[in-house]
Formats: C-alpha cells, sequence, structure tokens
C-alpha cells in the first residue's frame, strides 16, 4: 500500500513539474522557483520508492 501511495505521489509531482517547466520556459519566475522546490521533494520521494521497492520485492521471494 505505501509504494502505491508513493507512485502516485511520484506522478501528481512530475505532472506538476511538467506544467511549471512550461510556464518557466515561457518566462514565469514563479514556475522557476516551484520547478526548484519540487525537485528536491522529489528526491526525497525517488529515496523513499526505491526502499519501498526493495522491500517489497524481498517479500516476494
Amino acid at each position: 500500500m505505501a509504494l502505491e501511495n508513493t507512485v502516485d505521489e511520484m506522478k501528481m509531482l512530475l505532472s506538476n513539474l511538467n506544467e511549471d517547466l512550461a510556464k518557466s520556459k515561457k518566462g514565469n519566475k514563479a514556475a522557476s522557483q516551484r520547478i526548484r522546490v519540487n525537485s528536491i521533494k522529489l528526491e526525497k520521494i525517488f529515496k523513499v520508492f526505491r526502499k519501498e521497492s526493495l522491500i517489497k520485492e524481498r517479500s516476494l521471494e
């Protein structure tokens, strides 16, 4: 269950990043700031995902 929540959170953040990237490309400075903040959040979530996916993988063996 935790892995699914993590994946959903990753998808949401990636979607937000994609939208902000388009805005940033047009010169929106606030979108650029959100990208920087969300990239840090995404890095943390990737670490959680790696841990949770290993736990799930080991439980399937």
